[in-house]
């Protein structure tokens, strides 16, 4: 790969690559799995079981960290099966792992004003700097699970191990649940890039004044439809749209908020890919 093509895979940043860690990004959602696993297999040395047990995660970021070579010739060998995917440095990958979680918001004019467990200011997030709204419906036994910073940042084998070979894909996915779930959405702001984490049942909605409802189910769809119409710029996820249209059983249950961040992280480098 010559520095011309790493110049465009970074999204025309030169960088050196000699000192650079590297994934990459299948951003392909409709995959042969099958196809990916024997494809990773082949570039990656690993075991067939776990190169499916990988590719079942997709889309989003392989955790392995490459070289500047190695990932050109996997993306090469991706992109000739019809799999779309991309090389990135380590350093442009965003790490959704600490968000800032939220307990009270007010939607003003120009931006969103956010605060924390006691009622202490948090953030002034201002509406042109929202980038992305994200949405999952989570297991309530799930929702205080710690998130873990993603492999992609970590670059620990230990950690990379437990990924392939354990846990459900990251993708929002279609299920009739009988036990009792929950809705949170992350807001992400642009660069540099910060995450709040709005968890519908441990939320005040006061905010909303006169339009406030009985249900926190009814108030967090209003507060829903009022950052939607503030940011008309922003991303909204095919997640939080299924939400939205009220789907059912809908495409937006996730196992865990870690595989909400990963989804979430997808989406982000989507909307970057995009706009580069």
């Amino acid at each position: 790969m010559d520095a011309r093509g790493s110049a465009r895979w970074s999204g025309g940043v030169a960088v050196d690559n000699s000192n650079c860690d590297w994934h990459v990004i299948v951003f392909a959602d409709n995959l042969n799995r099958q196809l990916l696993g024997a494809v990773l297999g082949e570039h990656l040395d690993m075991e067939r079981a776990d190169t499916l047990r990988l590719a079942a995660h997709m889309p989003g970021v392989l955790p392995r960290s490459l070289t500047s070579d190695q990932a050109g010739r996997l993306v090469e060998a991706l992109t000739h099966v019809g799999i779309d995917a991309e090389a990135w440095p380590v350093d442009r990958i965003p790490d959704l792992s600490e968000p800032r979680t939220v307990h009270k918001v007010i939607c003003r004019a120009d931006g969103l004003e956010s605060f924390g467990l006691h009622g202490e200011p948090s953030h002034w997030l201002p509406w042109e700097q929202v980038e992305l709204l994200s949405l999952g419906v989570l297991p309530r036994a799930a929702k205080e699970l710690s998130l873990a910073a993603p492999v992609w940042v970590t670059a620990a084998a230990a950690v990379v191990r437990p990924l392939l070979l354990g846990g459900p894909r990251s993708r929002a996915h279609r299920v009739k649940r009988r036990e009792p779930v929950a809705p949170e959405l992350w807001i992400i702001r642009a660069r540099p890039v910060l995450a709040l984490r709005v968890q519908r049942d441990r939320m005040s909605y006061e905010y909303l004044g006169e339009r406030l409802q009985p249900s926190t189910r009814a108030n967090f769809r209003l507060l829903l439809a009022d950052l939607v119409a503030a940011v008309p710029h922003a991303t909204v996820t095919p997640a939080a749209q299924s939400f939205i249209a009220g789907d059912r059983p809908g495409h937006f249950h996730f196992a865990s908020a870690q595989h909400l961040m990963e989804y979430t992280t997808w989406q982000l480098l989507l909307r970057w890919r995009t706009a580069n």
